[in-house]
């Protein structure tokens, strides 16, 4: 039995190290990060060795979580082999991405007070949504500090994307993702968060609303828009899954850019620390999403992993 369990094990290994290492652009990743991370920890006061040990063992970390999945799953077919492969929406999807961010970016330096500028139409969705909120937070301690005040960014990140794609013939529910015998590679990264949130949070009342509200947003919103959009138009695009993984992966670490320095104020120092870990963990539930086809599994987990800060 265990040799049996070996000879599948390393038959399903086939191909995971030929597949990222033989890749230039993870190549490149893994650089930046290991490097990046050696600076950041450096100039945070880190000696040598705690500095270079913290970036191997991340990069070490994530190799080994898209193993785990490698060796549990494998590629979705439907990813290359939908109706969307003729590509017919990759130009409106790239140019309402540039809108996006244009717009991310003059919501949070107004936010902050940076400019005075507000978006017509979007400004005041947002404006009377954030004062509706902010109603119910001084009507229950339940609401306060959840991720409900960031649901109007939904119709930028699924509705306007999934319009796009329904008018390109594309299948949302291919999107979605709805074979739950594909699911199993996801599961043990499932549990081991929802175990992190039981301990760090608590089960109580306000932290299940506070997952509830932050699963719809960021967690749906952002892995649909990333994942199920732009992920998926790039493997058609490239045509090389990995590639296209971090490519994802950059664009959404560049995405989170606005709220980290006008947002938090961040140095260059602490931007850098905070996006290289941003993008590894974008490109495992990038490649997550590439094995199983499944998108939900990696948004509870998104969701997850922002309430528990890793």
């Amino acid at each position: 039995m265990n040799k049996r369990l070996v000879l599948q094990v390393a038959g399903r290994s086939h191909g995971f190290c030929s597949m990222l290492f033989g890749n230039a652009s993870f190549i490149t990743l893994a650089v930046v990060f290991i490097l990046g991370k050696l600076a950041a920890n450096l100039a945070m006061g880190a000696s040598w060795f705690n500095a270079l040990r913290s970036g191997l063992m991340g990069f070490v970390f994530y190799v080994l979580a898209c193993y785990v999945v490698h060796i549990l799953s494998k590629p979705d077919s439907d990813l290359i082999t939908d109706d969307t492969r003729a590509l017919t929406g990759s130009y409106q999807i790239a140019v309402w991405t540039l809108l996006l961010f244009f717009i991310l970016t003059i919501q949070v330096m107004n936010s902050y007070e940076v400019i005075t500028l507000e978006i017509p139409v979007w400004g005041r969705i947002n404006s009377l949504w954030q004062s509706f909120v902010a109603g119910l937070a001084e009507k229950s301690d339940y609401i306060e500090g959840t991720g409900l005040v960031g649901w109007p960014y939904l119709l930028l990140y699924v509705v306007v994307p999934a319009v796009i794609l329904w008018k390109n013939s594309g299948k949302l529910p291919q999107v979605f993702g709805f074979k739950l015998e594909r699911i199993g590679a996801a599961l043990p990264f499932v549990i081991i968060y929802v175990l992190a949130f039981t301990f760090i949070r608590g089960i109580t009342v306000a932290n299940l609303l506070n997952f509830a509200f932050v699963l719809i947003w960021p967690g749906l919103g952002e892995e649909f828009f990333f994942r199920g959009v732009i992920q998926r138009q790039l493997v058609k695009a490239i045509g090389n899954p990995v590639t296209a993984i971090v490519l994802t992966s950059f664009i959404f670490a560049v995405s989170h850019i606005p709220i980290y320095v006008f947002g938090s104020s961040y140095s260059w120092v602490r931007l850098g620390s905070a996006l290289l870990p941003l993008m590894f963990t974008s490109f495992f539930w990038g490649y997550g999403y590439y094995r199983t086809g499944v998108l939900w599994p990696w948004a509870v987990i998104h969701a997850l992993s922002n309430l528990v800060g890793f």
